[in-house]
């Protein structure tokens, strides 16, 4: 048996979890090239070779760490398909957002900003599965709302991506205790900004 394979043996669930915590911390911190292998097994209490057995090299990590990101925000959004209206499942969506902490959340930013560093395939790859496990999953969100009259017409997508950009800054925040969070101001702004004219008339009217 490697060393690698001895310092992890009956508990890889749990160390492949704290590699993907330390790691993640590490990453959002210090970007792609700010940090090293080492610096991650330090932070996870590895050697280098029990890190190496669970993850080849840097690059198999941080995909790791964006597809644990998508997996989380996936099973997110299954969450919200219980829900009745297009408002109240983009409200379970963004309350289990800033739920997570700030350092789960700004992997979504993470992804964005560090992807480029992904061999091309492999980032081609990722895209699709995000895209079709959380972009298009809100879009058809919106869609319904579109449909049911709870919103105007609007183009589901652009719409989709406006959501993502009002929350997009505060993906670094802390919610202070006590103070409410900045998704009830964001869904306030989105579901004003898109609500269908004539619903809106007639409740003035």
């Amino acid at each position: 048996m490697t060393t690698g394979a001895r310092e992890t043996s009956g508990s890889g669930g749990d160390v492949r979890s704290r590699i993907l915590e330390a790691a993640a911390r590490r990453f959002v911190a210090s970007g792609y090239h700010g940090i090293s292998m080492r610096e991650i097994a330090d932070d996870a209490g590895l050697s280098k070779p029990a890190l190496y057995y669970h993850f080849r090299d840097k690059e198999s990590l941080f995909l790791a760490i964006l597809e644990d990101a998508v997996e989380r925000l996936a099973s997110l959004l299954d969450a919200c398909e219980a829900e009745p209206t297009c408002r109240a499942r983009l409200g379970v969506l963004l309350e289990g957002l800033f739920d997570w902490s700030p350092e789960r959340r700004a992997v979504i930013r993470l992804a964005s900003q560090e992807i480029t560093h992904l061999d091309p395939a492999v980032r081609g790859d990722f895209i699709h599965r995000y895209h079709a496990a959380f972009v298009d999953r809100i879009r058809d969100f919106i869609g319904q709302g579109v449909e049911s009259g709870e919103l105007r017409e609007v183009d589901p997508g652009r719409a989709a991506w406006l959501l993502l950009g009002m929350i997009y800054p505060f993906m670094l925040s802390v919610r202070s205790s006590g103070a409410e969070g900045p998704e009830r101001l964001v869904l306030d702004v989105f579901f004003r900004g898109l609500e269908d004219r004539g619903q809106g008339q007639a409740r003035g009217g």
